[in-house]
């Protein structure tokens, strides 16, 4: 195993989508759940034409319990490939990074457009990171999301079945009530269009900007994934980011850096060194 809690509070069994990762006690909102190195990394747009034979390669570099280990993780493919298996399971390691990473244990943990988990990657440590987004129970299940969340049900599923070849059933797809999901979908699709507002837009129109975020935080309430600390990080930075330029009072200054930071710990069990030193400042972490 390369989790590297010296408790383990998951367990992997089988579910009706294969295998999945399930809690084996309550675990607490922002709590680490596991830490894994992959098992093997890859560079990300090599040519297609070449992708096969580097995959390949790379695969035969490794020891054979590392190879034995990646073929028992699944490919939506047949028969089960190398540069299928990578299709179906690799991680991005950090949202600029080159590379991707394929995980024994991560790769486990399935898909929801509710997600009660998140990843991030740690690199000074070398390792993929799962902290729970909310409170999970003992048995549950352990939810990450694959995708972007700021899109309607049908983009969500043609998205899904694009990249990982299988049909969405989660917790919100699967709702039959037409209306309730016809009233999610209008939030996501708003929520994408409040998304693309950044700090320098709010220059030209700063009261604007701010109801946009503001509205943005009540849609993420309201559409019941506010507890997704990611989404509220993302939006709180863009608030604080924009106050910090025109020069906003300290007590609105130090509202949403706390929000920044408070989240920040949620979702990745740090705050990353590339924020904003006043964010720091203001919430008297600056030793």
């Amino acid at each position: 195993m390369t989790d590297t809690n010296n408790e383990c509070i998951y367990e992997i069994k089988e579910n009706e989508n294969g295998m999945g990762l399930y809690a084996l006690k309550r675990i607490q909102r922002g709590e680490l759940i596991l830490a894994e190195k992959p098992i093997l990394k890859l560079r990300q747009n090599v040519p297609q034409h070449q992708l096969k034979i580097y995959v390949e390669d790379e695969v035969s570099k490794l020891s054979d319990e590392e190879k034995s280990k990646i073929f028992e993780l699944f490919d939506y493919n047949s028969p089960k490939t190398a540069i299928g298996i990578f299709s179906t399971n690799g991680y991005m390691l950090g949202k600029k990074s080159d590379y991707c990473g394929l995980f024994y244990l991560i790769s486990r943990i399935n898909h929801s457009c509710r997600p009660n988990v998140c990843h991030h990657w740690c690199e000074n440590e070398g390792v993929q990171k799962i902290f729970a987004l909310r409170e999970i129970e003992k048995g549950q299940e352990i939810l990450t999301s694959y995708i972007d969340l700021y899109q309607d049900t049908e983009s969500r599923k043609r998205q899904l079945k694009k990249l990982f070849n299988f049909n969405c059933n989660c917790e919100l797809c699967s709702i039959e009530d037409e209306d309730l999901i016809e009233k999610s979908d209008e939030r996501r699709r708003l929520l994408n269009e409040l998304e693309s507002f950044r700090p320098k837009m709010g220059l030209r129109s700063p009261e604007l900007f701010l109801s946009k975020k503001k509205q943005l935080l009540k849609l993420l309430k309201e559409e019941g994934i506010d507890y997704d600390a990611f989404y509220v990080k993302k939006c709180a930075y863009d608030v604080f980011a924009f106050l910090f330029k025109t020069n906003a009072n300290r007590e609105s200054l130090k509202y949403w850096a706390n929000l920044v930071y408070e989240n920040s710990l949620i979702c990745q069990g740090e705050v990353k060194a590339s924020l904003k030193k006043e964010i720091l400042v203001l919430c008297g972490k600056n030793s």
